[in-house]
């Protein structure tokens, strides 16, 4: 179950934050980082999916339960599959 503390999914750039962006609601953060570094999952919680999805490139969604699910987008691969039950900090690419 979610606890609503978030850890910190990857090394990198913060590049965008949680609020308006371009015009409109941008509902996430996105952290820039050099191809090959690792995503890691920010909290405990089972993969929802697992592939490509228009705007976000290859993605992992993982829901956290409580209403929470954080994506993890434009990775360069993909390691796990829709299913997957997660601890906090797995490796997702």
């Amino acid at each position: 179950m979610a606890s609503g503390t978030l850890s910190n999914p990857t090394r990198g750039r913060l590049t965008s934050r949680y609020g308006r962006r371009w015009g409109r609601a941008h509902t996430g953060i996105d952290i820039a980082a050099p191809v090959g570094t690792s995503i890691k999952a920010a909290q405990g919680g089972k993969v929802t999916f697992s592939g490509w999805k228009n705007g976000y490139g290859k993605v992992v969604i993982v829901n956290h339960g409580n209403g929470y699910s954080t994506y993890y987008a434009h990775a360069n691969t993909l390691k796990v599959k829709k299913g997957r039950l997660c601890k906090e900090k797995s490796s997702y690419s």
